[in-house]
Parts: C-alpha cells; sequence; structure tokens
C-alpha cells in the first residue's frame, strides 16, 4: 500500500521522486559496472579455453602421427623393409 502522501506538498513529493530516482540509477549504474567486469571474465576464460582447446587439439595430432609412425614401421619391418 502506498504512503500516505496527502500531507505532502509538491515540493516535497518532487524530492521524494527525485531521491527515488537518483537511488535507482545508483543501483542500476552498480549492476551495469558489475555486468561489464563479468564479460570481461568471461572473455578471459574464453580466451583460455580456447588457447586449451588448441592445444589439446595438437596434442592429440602428435599422438596420431606417433601412432602412425609405430604403425608404418611395424608393417615395414614385418615386410622386410626395416633397417636390420
Amino acid at each position: 500500500m502506498p504512503p500516505d502522501t496527502g500531507t505532502l506538498t509538491v515540493g516535497d513529493r518532487l524530492e521524494r521522486i527525485e531521491s527515488l530516482q537518483n537511488e535507482t540509477l545508483r543501483k542500476v549504474n552498480d549492476l551495469d559496472a558489475r555486468d561489464r567486469a563479468d564479460l570481461q571474465r568471461f572473455a578471459h576464460h574464453e580466451a583460455r579455453l580456447s588457447r586449451l582447446e588448441s592445444s589439446i587439439t595438437w596434442l592429440g595430432r602428435m599422438v596420431a602421427a606417433a601412432v602412425f609412425t609405430a604403425v608404418l614401421g611395424a608393417v615395414l619391418a614385418g615386410i622386410g623393409l626395416g633397417g636390420t
């Protein structure tokens, strides 16, 4: 239930409205600053995740190349094309 404003003058009502508006704007600005900080943190985490995914991709490629080389060496040694 809204407060009884019958005893307030127009000037007092305007002051109350301005005060509430200023308080609301402060809260909005505070939340906006928090959102910006969150977005910066998310961007940082996204960049780190991208680097990690790239590293894992290259590691997988190196493992696959090592396995392929080992299999190829075993096949060549099995058919007599090995060094000794």
